[in-house]
């Protein structure tokens, strides 16, 4: 039982560690606009992961006034992506979003943590008096 739980945590890190140099990678392809929107899209969780394997993870990415969600494909091992959305940036903010979601430890995304690579925090609540 410890092997299969040591094998799968060495999975999730090492596939973690793909999807933080694609995040970054996104970062450096994308304009600042696009990647704010994906920031705000990420931070909103509205990203979804629709399928995962070794090679691609499929996300849709709900955005405020589409009806249908863009579905958004990331290949972390060879560093590439792909959207369906039609629009004529690439990485478009759906792929932003995916990435920097994605890129996320789900213990540091609960915990609130940097909406992706080179972000800084969500600022904290006001305490009440």
């Amino acid at each position: 039982m410890r092997a299969l739980l040591r094998k799968k945590f060495a999975r999730l890190f090492k596939n973690l560690a793909a999807l933080k140099k694609l995040a970054e990678s996104v970062r450096r392809s994308a304009k600042a606009g696009t990647w704010s929107s994906g920031v705000k899209l990420a931070r909103a969780e509205s990203v979804l992961v629709e399928s995962s394997n070794d090679d691609e993870i499929v996300a849709r990415v709900r955005v405020p006034g589409r009806a249908v969600a863009p579905s958004a494909v990331l290949y972390p091992g060879e560093g590439e992506w792909d959207c369906d959305c039609g629009g004529r940036l690439r990485p478009c903010e759906h792929i932003a979003a995916a990435a920097i979601y994605l890129s996320q430890d789900p213990a540091e995304r609960e915990a609130g943590a940097p909406a992706g690579p080179g972000q800084a925090p969500a600022p904290a609540a006001p305490r009440p008096a």
